[in-house]
């Protein structure tokens, strides 16, 4: 195929006001001011959700509902009370740490005569 234009075509691009024949005249921008807003309102339509909706969706959709917000609230109360006996674990092994390393400068400076250090 030749790119030369055939005859009479020159005639017709020429016959053409210049501001139709670089942006295709009037059903260009009127399609180009559509096209921008259906992408507007597609884009809010598929915009993510805060993760509270994701989550009632994704629960809905599994059949769970109610059930699902059920099982968060377990979930969570046992949660609470792990992180409650994980404090009070750590707190008794610090108690413990400490009441050991002061018996174990009573014992050293017991074995080797000197005063027993209470600076920590």
């Amino acid at each position: 195929m030749s790119d030369e234009p055939t005859p009479g075509q020159d005639d017709q691009l020429e016959d053409e006001p210049a501001s139709e024949r670089e942006n295709h005249g009037p059903g260009f921008r009127l399609g180009l001011i559509l096209g921008a807003i259906a992408g507007a309102v597609i884009a809010a339509l598929a915009a993510p959700s805060t993760g509270e909706e994701l989550r009632r969706n994704v629960a809905g959709e599994a059949g769970l509902g109610p059930e699902a917000d059920a099982s968060t609230e377990r979930v969570r109360n046992v949660l609470e009370v792990v992180r409650a006996r994980v404090q009070e674990a750590a707190d008794q092994a610090r108690e413990a740490a400490d009441l050991a390393e002061q018996q174990g400068r009573a014992r050293y400076a017991e074995l080797t005569g000197s005063e027993p250090d209470t600076t920590s």
